[in-house]
């Protein structure tokens, strides 16, 4: 390129600002030689800011990262004033500039940024390029369904021939776009690529392929489905009808019930009993029992109900209360889906002696069935154990499934986008295979198996789609309004409704950064900061330098699953032992109290008769669940590996509780005050070991541990990295100082 320009071989256009660039090029190189070039330190970028109407750059432009790696300070000098007195840092004539609309923007907004915003030039750019990946539909799917009436604004202002490109790994958003694009008088031109991209959800593979590489074809697997928990989809359907008929007194009034409704849906994926989903979260990385936090949304309502909102639905929604409360106390023991995982297990494993692999979606979820199926089968489970094998998905991909035979049984529990590329790829799947599938994830997947069986590109995968296609809609069948179960397992909560996130006890020393996607990180130290400007994208900075609009890697559920699997360490189950002498002996003290309370009692008179005695002392607390009591009364019989102190969270339960067993006030108060000190000790290693684990991925120079860890395994999970950067829309300052 620069001998091009120097030589006059390229006639049609001059830029200063380019060959200043390239100037910038020659002299780093020539400081520095192995300073690696990459095309982004060529691209100015800026975004624009819908708050001042202005296109803002970034701290520093990109061409900075090059003109670093010159010694010579004077020269270093001179190169950035030559760069800050071209036209670089202008939108409208930056050469090869990307400018980044915010996914939220709206029509009004998208014309004033295009014709030059406040105080600027008109745009004349040459291309489109729109993200409609699975990522930013959950993060806001309306964006995604306005993409065809922006691209109408955009064209109607360009008013010149511009390209877009829009890419989507969700194949359902694939078929709806293209549809909506097409009635709306656009040409498209849509391309379908099948890549087996192995650890990964990105769209590309992680190797290079060939322009004639197909997938080899697959053997056929006889699918048995069973589809669970109709109960659960029918209450979504009727809280999405509160949803659609509030929807225009704003998202302050919406909110709440959306929340009620992913609440449903969330619980009825759960592989156990409600009871060992909250007890085994104990961590502080996980929002589980947020999510399942159904007294915080019931407040959320009684507070939108007082201040008059909602006030057409107020008989549904007493209605659809009393149902959710219902429903959640008969899961509280055991969900549909761990009940039908329970009786699979009976059969095929205790009855029939079989062996049985059982396949779960994330690692919480594995431990969470781990301890029903230990609680709940009692002195069964030790026969049980040996024949059988849990297994969460990333480490059923890393390690692949065991070899099955007749009497070796293949369990998948769900199934979503990553299950359905496990089920339809993998050579490794018996050709007896059993699904158990919430009836919401049945239906919301069907039409994209439905799609995807159709197409020549899959041919390779087909008999196995069409095999499952069959399968969910037979189970299906029954179902009643299909389309609405659907459109509630889509709906997100609204983006007003960001901020407010919760995260459950705080940390009071820690600042609470408040993301967009809706979740409340705490930070008491460093945080990694997302510049994407040079090599080193993700920065190591204190958590009190974070301003709101900084982009910052908050660790997600699955890639914290896969850096566990990749590390295979001691630690990877989040297990704390800094406080187990002290907690093994509050642990005999409550057991002495118990036994002295209630000597030769089995356990289920023991909770008869402390349900009995809570309700004489306070009747709030009359309904205690007995599984909640169970729990509290037998911990599991993995207990001494556990950090959990197996009591109450509500502090007006737990001294109720201790009342019904004589123990003095002030003793109930000094056991409460352990019991919080040792969550807040969980919930404090459970981010110390996310950042050890961002530390790992972000900055191996620093770390040992990436030792004998193959590069492209470290570049995959770098990859996605980038899925967790999310930015800051708030931030709140610690309410206490930490004393060291």
């Amino acid at each position: 390129m620069c001998k091009s320009l120097y030589n006059k071989l390229v006639p049609k256009a001059d830029s200063n600002a380019l060959r200043i660039v390239l100037d910038i090029c020659h002299e780093a190189n020539y400081a520095k030689r192995d300073l690696p070039l990459r095309i982004r330190q060529l691209i100015p970028a800026f975004r624009y800011d819908r708050t001042i109407e202005r296109w803002v750059g970034v701290r520093e432009p990109p061409i900075d990262a090059l003109i670093k790696g010159i010694a010579n300070a004077g020269l270093k000098k001179q190169l950035r004033e030559r760069i800050a007195a071209t036209d670089w840092n202008f939108p409208a004539s930056a050469p090869g500039s990307l400018l980044v609309l915010h996914r939220e923007i709206k029509k009004k907004g998208i014309k004033s940024a295009l014709v030059g915003a406040t105080g600027g030039r008109p745009l004349a750019f040459d291309a489109v390029l729109i993200d409609a990946s699975t990522r930013t539909i959950l993060a806001d799917p309306d964006s995604v369904k306005a993409i065809p009436k922006h691209l109408e604004t955009i064209y109607e202002i360009s008013r010149r021939k511009v390209g877009t490109l829009i890419v989507t790994n969700d194949p359902a958003e694939f078929r709806n776009l293209g549809r909506s694009l097409e009635k709306l008088g656009f040409v498209v031109d849509s391309e379908i690529i099948a890549a087996e991209a192995i650890g990964t959800d990105w769209l590309a593979s992680g190797t290079a392929m060939t322009p004639d590489w197909k997938p080899d074809s697959r053997t056929m697997v006889n699918f048995k489905i069973k589809a669970t928990d109709e109960q659960a989809a029918q209450l979504a359907r009727r809280i999405r009808r509160i949803v659609d008929a509030v929807h225009e007194e704003g998202p302050g009034v919406e909110e709440p019930f959306i929340r009620a409704q992913h609440l449903v849906l969330r619980a009825s994926l759960v592989p156990g009993g409600l009871s060992d989903a909250l007890s085994s979260d104990q961590s502080g990385w996980s929002p589980l029992v947020n999510q399942l936090d159904f007294q915080r949304i019931e407040t959320l309502i009684q507070d939108v109900l007082t201040q008059g909102g909602a006030t057409s639905q107020r008989k549904q929604i007493s209605d659809v209360l009393g149902d959710i409360r219902a429903h959640l106390a008969t899961c509280a023991d055991a969900t549909p889906l761990a009940a039908n995982l329970k009786s699979l297990v009976e059969r095929h494993v205790i009855k029939e002696k079989g062996e049985m692999t059982v396949v779960i979606f994330s690692r919480r979820d594995t431990e969470i069935a781990h301890q029903y199926l230990a609680r709940s089968l009692a002195e069964k489970w030790d026969a049980a154990y040996g024949r059988l094998r849990l297994l969460s998905l990333p480490d059923a991909e890393k390690t692949g499934l065991p070899a099955t035979d007749n009497k070796h049984r293949l369990i998948i529990v769900g199934l979503n986008p990553k299950i359905l590329r496990f089920l339809v790829t993998r050579k490794d799947i018996p050709l007896h295979t059993s699904l158990l599938i919430p009836t919401h994830q049945a239906a919301r997947m069907l039409p994209q198996i439905q799609f995807l069986g159709s197409m020549e590109v899959f041919k390779a995968y087909r008999g196995r789609l069409v095999e499952l296609k069959s399968h969910l809609e037979s189970s299906l069948g029954n179902v009643p309004d299909i389309e609405s179960i659907v459109r509630a397992y889509d709906t997100r909560l609204p983006a007003a409704a960001h901020q407010s996130g919760g995260a459950g006890a705080a940390d009071p020393a820690a600042y609470r950064l408040f993301l967009e996607d809706g979740r409340c990180i705490s930070i008491s130290g460093s945080v990694f900061r997302y510049a994407g400007l040079d090599d080193a994208g993700f920065h190591r900075v204190s958590a009190k330098d974070i301003q709101a609009g900084d982009s910052v890697f908050a660790m997600s559920d699955d890639l914290r699953d896969e850096v566990e699997t990749m590390l295979a360490t001691e630690f990877s189950g989040g297990k704390y032992t800094g406080f187990r002498s002290a907690l093994d002996g509050y642990r005999v003290i409550m057991t002495q109290a118990i036994e002295s309370q209630y000597p030769d009692a089995s356990v289920a008179e023991r909770i008869s008769a402390i349900q009995l005695a809570m309700g004489t002392i306070e009747p709030a607390h009359a309904s205690l669940s007995s599984s909640k009591l169970r729990y509290w009364l037998s911990p599991p019989n993995q207990a001494e590996d556990e950090t959990a102190p197996h009591f109450a969270r509500d502090k007006g339960e737990y001294l109720t509780f201790c009342r019904s067993l004589s123990i003095p006030e002030a003793m109930a108060e000094q056991f409460w005050g352990f019991i919080r000190k040792v969550r807040v000790d969980n919930q404090q290693g459970g981010r110390q070991l996310t950042s050890l684990y961002a530390e790992v991925l972000l900055d191996p120079d620093s770390s040992k541990i990436y030792r004998g860890i193959r590069p492209e395994t470290i570049q995959m999970l770098q990859s996605k990295a980038l899925d967790c950067v999310v930015q800051v829309v708030r931030i709140e300052p610690p309410a206490t100082t930490r004393m060291n």
